[in-house]
């Protein structure tokens, strides 16, 4: 593992390790590279987006997160805002990802443009800009019912909140907050005896949380994620 002890980094983590290793690669996705400190300045104006789209720390927001280096992107412009991250599994239908939507304190909702319609009850709200690597995104914002409490106090630690499955019932929101992303890098390290020098495979979804970690452990520790767009058998072959 990377010699400097990542048990106590406050996030965001992507802006300490850019600062420590900026030349180091980060990310390739598809004929792209960014090293950290291209990835953390493509992030700074992605949250810049987010802010004047309304986004606020301790805002629960719910992410479609789109294909490619956009998602890696959005995961760590969110937490630089200081929001939490719902992510939303696109293999759902419609309905499906509506009742989650009702069933949290969501504020917002941040998508493809091409998904605002599937949102129904969600008003449209313009990012302001489209996004080079991130294609063209839609900021939803919720009109919450009257009386509905005020979360931010009470997610202002937590980083993220992952749904279940719902195989035995409805989905429930598990909060995971920064301590449970150092912890898993930290065992992960123990592990497998981790190093800078990695390149993780990243081809599986990041509304589930292997990939999410995956995400916080590279930018911890300084390696590079080598993205693919979903699981191909031959792309993944190749790149092993």
């Amino acid at each position: 593992m990377d010699s400097l002890d990542i048990s106590c980094w406050p996030p965001p983590w992507l802006k300490r390790r850019a600062s420590l290793t900026p030349q180091r690669l980060a990310l390739e996705s598809g004929s792209r590279q960014w090293n950290y400190q291209q990835l953390q300045c493509a992030v700074e104006q992605l949250s810049g987006v987010l802010r004047a789209g309304g986004v606020r720390s301790g805002d629960l927001v719910a992410v479609e997160l789109p294909d490619g280096a956009g998602a890696v992107l959005l995961v760590h412009a969110l937490q630089a805002c200081g929001a939490v991250m719902l992510p939303l599994n696109t293999r759902l239908a419609d309905a499906e990802r509506v009742a989650m939507l009702r069933r949290w304190p969501v504020r917002r909702v941040l998508c493809p443009g091409s998904s605002a319609a599937s949102y129904d009850g969600f008003r449209r709200v313009p990012l302001g800009q489209p996004l080079a690597v991130a294609g063209t995104l839609s900021l939803l914002e919720r009109v919450r019912p009257a009386g509905e409490g005020d979360h931010a106090e009470r997610l202002h630690s937590a980083q993220m909140v992952v749904p279940t499955s719902g195989t035995s019932g409805v989905p429930k929101g598990v909060v995971l907050g920064a301590e449970n992303f150092l912890a898993s890098a930290g065992a992960v390290g123990r592990l497998l005896g981790l190093s800078a020098d990695d390149r993780w495979l990243l081809c599986m979804p990041l509304f589930h949380v292997a990939g999410l970690a995956l995400v916080t452990r590279c930018a911890l520790l300084g390696s590079a994620i080598v993205q693919l767009n979903g699981f191909d058998e031959a792309a993944v072959s190749a790149a092993l």
